[in-house]
């Protein structure tokens, strides 16, 4: 009769307490995979309510700082705006065909320039100053200053402004 009874353990419990222990294996990679799912819901929620809180003058700030569309003529129309406020002169604005480069998976749009400006000391300084700290995104490449007469200067400034995509 002992016989039988562990004949049967080994023919039917010990086979089920197996699957029992399989089935509480995937049972641990399920809850696993629904605390994943419970997270990534609450981060989507979160960035949705950040989202939502944008106003439209912050939403208006960021398409200055980064204007969606690639536009040339805003671009001249950013330094007729720009240039004449520090009192400098216009020589010479250049604007080269739009590029698109691919970095770290986005696309990235930008527009080269090129402008040429004179001035006094204190024009220059101001241009320079209003370069470095407008809203829009870009990069000065080079800037070159040379004296073309007393105490006026002429700037050449090599850059490119950004666009988003």
């Amino acid at each position: 009769m002992l016989g039988a009874a562990g004949f049967a353990v080994m023919q039917f419990a010990l086979p089920a307490w197996t699957n029992v222990i399989n089935l509480r294996a995937e049972l641990a990679k399920v809850e696993d995979i629904d605390k994943q799912v419970k997270d990534i819901t609450t981060e989507r929620d979160t960035l949705l309510e950040r989202y939502h809180q944008v106003t439209k003058q912050q939403s208006d700030r960021l398409n200055n700082l980064m204007p969606k569309n690639v536009y040339a003529e805003e671009l001249y129309v950013f330094f007729e705006k720009f240039v004449p406020a520090t009192g400098i002169t216009f020589d010479s604005i250049a604007i080269s065909a739009p590029a698109t480069t691919n970095s770290s998976g986005a696309n990235q749009q930008s527009i080269g320039f090129e402008i040429k400006v004179k001035g006094t000391y204190v024009q220059v300084r101001l241009f320079l100053d209003g370069v470095e700290n407008n809203l829009r995104l870009m990069d000065i490449d080079s800037v070159s200053i040379t004296e073309t007469a007393q105490n006026i200067y002429s700037v050449t400034v090599h850059g490119k402004m950004y666009y988003g995509s």
